[in-house]
């Protein structure tokens, strides 16, 4: 019986670790741009280096976020120079915006007001020329939602990086949690199935001993 577990054990994980390769290969795979951003005041109000930084924190955040609007993808994709155009994310509008929503991502710095601008792309070079046309434009036409009135600045610091390999999907982290969902579900079936045959044991057992027990009975009756 044991050996009978172990066996059904090691389908399920096989059964997990294949579903997990199988989504891995059916999605697209793509390279990584990362370029650095800045955000710098010029003209400080306040002598609080804290106070300061965490003003300038809170807009970098807002700022990524602004990265991901439609109104910020038409600048990028009319930017002169920059090898991104509109029919590259869709002919709809939804479609559009759901790709551009999937291609970029900004993260920042905790502490400081540093940008990490990602970009994602099938293409290395195509996803080198979305993160380019992005910094271009909030180099150039940041000020246009940080206020024109502002003394904040953004400046490039770190120039675009590609990946030389693919890094979405994430092979590896999907193959390890295949594994680990193969084995926990493994170890949960294991365990009922354990449980519910040591059960059924006791049932056997205790049906046998009242049935030894009406005999003995019977026996004595007659």
């Amino acid at each position: 019986m044991i050996q009978h577990v172990w066996e059904k054990f090691l389908l399920i994980v096989l059964v997990c670790l294949g579903i997990s390769v199988l989504v891995t290969i059916v999605q697209p795979f793509e390279y990584k741009s990362t370029v650095k951003m800045l955000i710098i005041d010029q003209n400080p109000r306040t002598s609080d280096f804290y106070a300061a930084s965490r003003g300038l924190e809170k807009v970098a955040d807002t700022l990524g976020r602004i990265v991901q609007t439609d109104s910020f993808f038409q600048k990028v994709v009319n930017t002169q120079g920059a090898q991104v155009s509109a029919e590259m994310f869709g002919r709809t509008e939804k479609k559009r915006r759901k790709k551009w929503d999937k291609a970029v991502d900004v993260s920042g710095e905790a502490g400081t007001s540093i940008m990490y601008v990602d970009t994602y792309s099938k293409s290395a070079e195509q996803s080198k020329d979305i993160a380019q046309a992005i910094s271009i434009v909030l180099v150039n036409e940041g000020r246009e939602y940080l206020g024109h009135a502002s003394t904040l600045q953004v400046k490039e610091i770190d120039s675009v990086l590609t990946s030389s390999f693919p890094v979405r999907p994430n092979i590896i982290k999907n193959i390890v949690f295949g594994l680990i969902a193969g084995i926990g579900l493994g170890f949960l079936w294991a365990y009922i199935k354990l449980e519910r045959d040591v059960f059924q044991t006791e049932r056997l057992r205790e049906s046998d001993e009242d049935r030894i027990d009406g005999n003995k009975f019977n026996h004595i009756q007659a």
